[in-house]
């Protein structure tokens, strides 16, 4: 970021994302998002299985991988 703004950032900016927790600022993905990565992903040719372990990776505290896994 300091390259691409010389002279605007201050110095230890970097130092700010430290302590960055993106959970701080979001409720996490909506139940639209998670069906916009699963319809995204089925356009793609990717498998059932590769679906669900994607989504299993991004969204691992998600209901639909109880429902799916039963």
């Amino acid at each position: 970021m300091q390259f691409l703004f010389p002279n605007q950032l201050p110095d230890d900016f970097s130092a700010a994302f430290n302590s960055f927790n993106p959970d701080d600022f979001s409720g996490g993905p909506s139940y639209d998002n998670k069906m916009n990565f699963l319809n995204l992903m089925a356009n793609t040719g990717a498998s059932k299985d590769e679906i669900l372990e994607m989504y299993k990776l991004l969204f691992h505290d998600s209901l639909i991988i109880e429902a799916i896994e039963q």
